[in-house]
């Protein structure tokens, strides 16, 4: 398995780049949201990635500049029937897993449907199978979410859920301080409560 290339960006468009490693060259198919993040062509790039076969036995390269992004796309593309790699690209080209999270938390059908390729059955099966996993999903992706950068931060003094929704906000791409002051906020907002991780990572996307 490859998860992830280092390299030189040799090649870039909206849908694919070619990374040279060492002299060879790896074709990769991005989303947007990618292309957006690269940097000019002849300098170095490193990028999360997913090798997939297809059913004439050819390989294709899927490439990712947040962890979160790939992590997203491999659910997507492996555990939603009607969803293949061609429409969790589109996902992922259409809008920030930030706001994909928030859609799939508040069952928000419409925005989902206006994807390319989701129609509404698609949209309501992503709701019912995601919207229990996200914060997992999240939670579990290592420290280290955007290529070639590394995040911590100090959550000592708030509850464990607090933390986990703050670590998963993280893992969206969000600066640490941002994901900080946005559950912080929250948690101040409703002193006396206790609020689930899945309720502070909901809220948090809406504060933003």
């Amino acid at each position: 398995m490859i998860c992830h290339l280092r390299g030189t960006l040799w090649y870039k468009a909206p849908e694919r780049v070619v990374v040279d490693v060492n002299g060879v060259g790896y074709e990769v198919q991005i989303p947007l949201s990618t292309y957006d993040r690269l940097p000019p062509e002849k300098e170095e790039v490193m990028l999360f990635t997913v090798y997939r076969m297809r059913q004439d036995f050819s390989v294709q390269l899927y490439g990712f500049a947040l962890e979160a992004e790939r992590a997203l796309f491999v659910v997507l593309s492996s555990r939603i029937a009607s969803v293949g790699p061609k429409i969790a690209l589109n996902i992922l080209s259409a809008m920030s897993v930030e706001r994909f999270c928030e859609y799939i938390l508040s069952g928000d059908i419409k925005a989902l449907t206006a994807i390319n390729g989701v129609g509404k059955k698609t949209a309501q099966l992503m709701v019912v199978e995601l919207k229990d996993k996200l914060s997992e999903l999240l939670f579990n992706l290592p420290k280290t979410t955007t290529a070639g950068q590394e995040e911590t931060t100090n959550l000592q003094t708030i509850p464990k859920e607090a933390e986990e929704a703050i670590q998963a906000l993280i893992a969206l791409g969000i600066r640490p301080d941002d994901a900080r002051n946005r559950v912080r906020h929250i948690v101040q907002q409703h002193t006396g409560e206790t609020l689930d991780t899945q309720t502070l990572l909901r809220m948090a996307l809406s504060h933003g």
